[in-house]
C-alpha cells in the first residue's frame, strides 16, 4: 500500500471534481530523486493554475508519486516529508491547500500494487478521501506511466510535455499541453484567459 498524508477524513467534503498530479516535473522542477529542500523550485505557471483552479471551488487536489529513491536507499522516508512539508508551506503561502498526498516508496523490481502506472495510489485516496469515481477526475503528469495509471483508474488524463520523456510516443493522453496553466485555459477558455495564453505563447 502507498504512504499517505491526509486530513481526517470523517472531517473531510469531498468537491465535485478532482486533480491527480504528478509531483515531480509537473508541479515542481525535476532534478532528479527530489529530497533536498534546497532543490526545491515550484513551476511558475503550474503554481499559477493551481491557484486559479483553486479559486473555482471545485477541486480536490492530490499528489500521486512514484518515489523510488526511498526504496533504492538514495534518501530516506524522513527526509521525504521534510521536503514535502516546505512544499506544503510554499503551496498553502499561496492560498493553495491540498487534500491528500500519496507516494509509493518501492522500486519496479518490488512489483508493488502502488507503484505507477497501476492505479493502486488513485483507488486508495479515492477510498480514504470519499472521492465517487463517477466524479469528474484528471490525471495530470509528465511521464507515460502517470498516463497509463490515469486510465487505469478512469480519469481524464492530462501530459505535460517534457523533453526528457518525449520518447514515449505509446502513450496517447486525452489532452497534451506545455503546462497546468494551459490545461486550466483549455477547460475556461473565456475570453480574458484566451487573450493570455496567446500572450504567454508568443514571448
Amino acid at each position: 500500500m502507498a504512504k499517505s498524508s491526509t486530513p481526517n477524513t470523517s472531517a473531510h467534503t469531498a468537491k465535485s471534481k478532482t486533480l491527480f498530479l504528478d509531483r515531480d516535473g509537473t508541479i515542481i522542477v525535476d532534478k532528479n530523486y527530489m529530497y533536498k529542500i534546497e532543490d526545491l523550485e515550484i513551476i511558475p505557471e503550474a503554481l499559477e493554475a493551481l491557484k486559479k483552479f483553486a479559486q473555482t471551488g471545485e477541486y480536490n487536489f492530490v499528489f500521486i508519486s512514484n518515489q523510488s529513491g526511498i526504496g533504492r536507499d538514495y534518501f530516506t522516508e524522513e527526509q521525504y516529508w521534510e521536503f514535502q512539508k516546505e512544499l506544503y508551506r510554499k503551496l498553502e503561502a499561496e492560498g493553495i491547500v491540498f487534500d491528500g498526498s500519496y507516494f509509493c516508496p518501492h522500486t519496479s523490481e518490488d512489483n508493488c500494487s502502488c507503484r505507477k502506472p497501476k492505479p493502486g495510489m488513485v483507488e486508495q485516496a479515492r477510498r480514504e478521501l470519499g472521492i465517487p469515481e463517477e466524479s469528474a477526475s484528471y490525471f495530470v503528469g509528465d511521464k507515460g506511466d502517470d498516463i497509463k495509471c490515469g486510465k487505469a483508474a478512469g480519469c481524464i488524463t492530462v501530459r505535460i510535455k517534457s523533453d526528457q520523456y518525449q520518447d514515449e510516443k505509446e502513450v496517447t493522453a486525452d489532452h497534451t499541453v506545455k503546462d497546468l496553466l494551459q490545461f486550466y485555459y483549455e477547460l475556461y477558455p473565456d475570453a480574458e484567459t484566451t487573450r493570455e495564453l496567446k500572450r504567454k505563447e508568443q514571448e
